[in-house]
């Protein structure tokens, strides 16, 4: 079996088949196989690998301030449990692999592309549920996830970067398909973010000049003929229906203001728990039905992003992260690959927001990336 196929098979196992609904593995199982991983490799050292302990350290820790503060007894269960964070764990199983460069590009995109099709029969089905995150209601309106989320801003910029250094159109295909996706999952800040970055990327990577503004006229067409499907034109509708009705920053009474206030102000016991965050719930505990009443009160920590996050999982991750992504954006990464440094930029703008940088898979996806972005900066050395 090669690379690309053990990867393309570890990725669909440890994201359930991006969760789908009839391939449920426990968490506990789930955790412990990549915990083989990371000990296969513990010692071996490479760029993001310490810091990537250090992540799960932390979220360890978190469960412990959950145990001190929120009386949740069972440690093992509570860290199993953050599987779906742990998962930037799976760095350490592409490093297992010793999947080289191209050969980790090829599986991502293959990834992306099964995953893009599983999204449509997803949407083309619905209400009948395969995958688990179409069960999430996140309006009135229909707004379907996927586990690995984050694979369609890899094929946007991925597309847009490879078309620019190869002049092959079949590239288009990758950030059209992707970009679709990202327009029916209805979310504004993704969305906006998306094409700006998207923008930045193609000057960055051609140059301004008459002739590659002639090269962009099929990615302009291609945006006029997608912004005619019927689909793209409600969710583009919805979006702007709910910028005029207020639910947005301009509102003084934003939801997200009033689950600020709450969480930074009444939610801890103390400045330890703040610190280290207050772990996160496990279903059947009584933490578990207070968080849910602070959910049935439309009071969600996840709005507020990796903000959000370090409630739950502590400040150190948070930095952790962002340290992460900061060293990628700033890394002397050949044109080829400037797409890497768009995404993580991606994580960044939208990470006060959105809660895409650690939605189910998508840390999972971070730990590919970033190793993509060692094996890249190894081989030009």
């Amino acid at each position: 079996m090669n690379n690309v196929l053990k990867f393309i098979v570890l990725f669909l196992f440890f994201t359930e088949f991006f969760q789908y609904v009839g391939f449920k593995i426990k968490a506990s199982v789930l955790t412990l196989a990549l915990a083989c991983f990371v000990v296969l490799e513990f010692m071996k050292k490479s760029e993001f690998s310490l810091l990537i302990k250090l992540f799960a350290c932390f979220i360890f820790f978190s469960c412990i301030s959950s145990y001190v503060y929120r009386g949740q007894t069972n440690l093992f269960t509570t860290f199993t449990q953050c599987y779906f964070y742990l998962s930037l764990a799976f760095y350490f199983v592409c490093s297992w692999l010793k999947i080289k460069t191209y050969e980790l590009e090829k599986s991502l995109v293959i990834v992306g592309f099964i995953s893009i099709g599983a999204y449509f029969l997803q949407n083309a089905v619905y209400p009948a549920v395969i995958f688990a995150d179409a069960k999430n209601d996140y309006s009135s309106e229909l707004r379907i996830r996927m586990c690995g989320s984050l694979i369609y801003s890899f094929l946007f910029f991925f597309g847009i970067n490879k078309y620019i250094i190869n002049k092959s159109s079949k590239y288009l295909l990758c950030s059209v398909l992707a970009f679709i996706c990202i327009i029916i999952m209805g979310f504004r800040s993704l969305t906006v973010s998306l094409l700006a970055l998207g923008a930045l990327e193609y000057f960055y990577v051609s140059g301004v000049s008459v002739k590659r503004l002639k090269q962009l006229l099929p990615l302009i067409l291609i945006v006029i003929v997608v912004s005619q499907i019927d689909i793209v034109q409600n969710k583009v509708a919805e979006m702007l229906a709910r910028q005029e009705r207020g639910d947005s920053f301009d509102n003084s009474d934003y939801i997200r203001f009033v689950e600020f206030d709450y969480y930074w102000n009444y939610y801890f016991k103390d400045a330890y728990e703040r610190f280290f965050g207050s772990g996160l719930p496990v279903q059947g505990t009584a933490f578990y039905n207070f968080q849910m009443k602070n959910f049935s009160c439309n009071l969600f920590w996840n709005d507020w992003g990796l903000l959000g996050m370090s409630w739950i999982f502590g400040i150190p991750t948070v930095i952790i992260l962002y340290f992460m992504y900061i060293k990628v954006i700033v890394s002397n990464l050949p044109k080829e690959y400037i797409y890497l440094k768009a995404i993580f930029a991606f994580l960044i703008l939208t990470s006060l927001t959105s809660a895409e940088a650690f939605r189910p898979g998508n840390l999972l996806l971070q730990g590919a990336f970033l190793y993509l972005v060692m094996s890249i900066k190894n081989s030009i050395k």
